[in-house]
């Protein structure tokens, strides 16, 4: 039993460590910060209890309300082998990770602390600022807004050190006013590192007489020094892009999900990885597949039309060479190419990828080839039937078996909130158009980006006018097509 006192990072999901992630995904109990990303979560094991302890302006008394945070570690740590207490940043930087060590270890609690980058460090990073430079910044100093000493604050400024002021949007008059009186100039320069990491990150740099009257939203840190007129990074980084300035959300499934949001970056878009839907094996999968496999020998086909069909198929299916003699056949490319990945090259890609384009090269076969043998269609249990009835209207003997559900996949509320003020959202079946109207509504769809004809009647289903189709199903394809509408040449 160990309590993991973890560091979550600066804010983007991308940036917690992989001893973080590895935690997550096995933790009994996550008790967590109010400003963690609900991306986060998206790791976290099915079965994890999830607990806010996130403080809050409303806070009394922050002491007792530590205190309790304390007990519930104990108690937790008691009764669960693995409890993840996931903290914003670093555990032991302004995070009163060290009480909570020392609560626990008077307690007899065995724990561990796993780094996290700590904004402190991370924002001016991320926003090209560094926090030493040979000649012009020898040091760094972490501050807290709440607790600024005077004498502190003249030493500092006496030795030319950056100053990282963290938590200190409430009071940067103050801050502002106590630096002046320590003797830096009202022109000595501020950069302001808002929300760093994630979709909605902003900088800027002021004048340290201007900090008070600027408008800053939290979380936000300050840089103080003469290192924040040195920004390594350009300003618009991405400005040549297609993609610039656009916020893209990507439905798809987490575990699917890092292509299309890597080609979505690499045109300067901003991601949110937003999956809505969820994939689980059938139990009609389980029931059935070993009367499938016995019996291989009578199917001609095995028809594949979409990549987890494949992924759900192969899940039980211990040897490939079973599957000699049958021929394969996959909707499109992207599923010809999951099968690929299993050892196996498909025999009948359709020229158009989609139920419409399998049925017609199938009517070419039935013309030519004998139609007594059957075929196999794993698919999901709520695919519809147009694909085995149109084969059976060919003349052959068609099997379906499930081989997996698609479920919703639950939003946190910061996604939902992301989300709606996104300028395009990707879908990459129906099942993913479907999950995001009933969670998110349509009316926050500005611009749809459709996989294909099927995904997008589930679009035209809600009436969404304002979609656009990739010309082939491929991720590559439905960018090049998001780029089109919206940088066209």
């Amino acid at each position: 039993m160990t309590v993991y006192l973890v560091g979550a990072g600066p804010g983007n999901p991308d940036l917690l460590t992989y001893r973080a992630m590895t935690l997550l995904a096995r933790a009994d109990v996550i008790l967590h910060d109010r400003l963690i990303d609900g991306r986060v979560f998206d790791l976290c094991a099915g079965k994890a209890i999830l607990v806010d302890v996130g403080k809050t302006k409303k806070t009394v008394s922050e002491v007792i309300e530590q205190d309790n945070i304390n007990s519930l570690l104990i108690d937790y740590g008691r009764k669960y082998k693995t409890v993840v207490r996931l903290k914003g940043g670093d555990p032991f930087i302004f995070g009163r990770g060290g009480e909570e060590a020392i609560a626990l270890e008077r307690a007899g609690v065995d724990f561990e602390v796993i780094p996290g980058i700590s904004s402190a460090l991370a924002a001016p990073l991320l926003a090209g600022i560094p926090l030493t430079h040979r000649g012009t910044s020898r040091g760094v100093a972490i501050l807290t807004g709440h607790e600024l000493d005077d004498e502190v604050l003249e030493h500092l400024v006496k030795t030319n050190m950056t100053m990282v002021i963290m938590m200190g949007v409430a009071m940067r008059q103050s801050i502002a006013d106590k630096l002046q009186a320590a003797g830096l100039s009202g022109d000595c320069k501020v950069a302001i590192c808002q929300r760093s990491s994630t979709v909605s990150e902003a900088n800027q740099v002021v004048s340290l007489a201007d900090l008070g009257k600027t408008d800053v939203e939290s979380p936000a840190i300050f840089v103080i020094g003469k290192v924040a007129e040195l920004s390594l990074k350009r300003k618009f980084p991405n400005k040549d892009k297609p993609l610039y300035g656009q916020t893209v959300v990507v439905t798809r499934g987490r575990h699917q999900a890092g292509e299309l949001g890597d080609l979505l970056q690499e045109r300067g878009a901003k991601v949110i990885f937003a999956p809505t839907i969820a994939i689980m094996s059938s139990d009609d999968l389980y029931g059935n597949i070993n009367f499938y496999l016995d019996n291989l020998s009578s199917y001609g086909w095995i028809v594949f039309t979409s990549s987890n069909t494949v992924e759900s198929f192969f899940q039980l299916v211990q040897d490939v060479r079973i599957l000699h003699g049958v021929k394969i056949a996959a909707i499109g490319s992207e599923t010809a190419s999951k099968i690929r990945s299993k050892g196996i090259v498909a025999d009948l890609i359709p020229t158009e990828s989609s139920t419409k384009g399998l049925l017609d090269e199938f009517a070419a076969i039935a013309k030519t080839a004998n139609t007594d043998q059957k075929i196999l269609i794993p698919r999901s249990a709520i695919a519809k039937k147009q694909l085995s009835q149109g084969l059976e209207n060919l003349g052959f003997q068609v099997d379906t078996v499930e081989a997996y559900h698609t479920l919703d996949h639950p939003m946190a509320y910061q996604t939902i909130e992301q989300v709606k003020k996104a300028d395009i959202v990707t879908f990459t079946s129906p099942s993913t158009v479907h999950s995001f109207v009933r969670q998110v509504g349509k009316d926050y769809v500005k611009l749809a980006a459709s996989i294909g004809r099927e995904t997008t009647s589930a679009i035209e289903s809600y009436n969404i006018t304002s979609y656009v189709q990739a010309q082939k199903p491929t991720m590559t394809d439905l960018v090049d097509v998001i780029c089109k509408k919206v940088f066209p040449l």
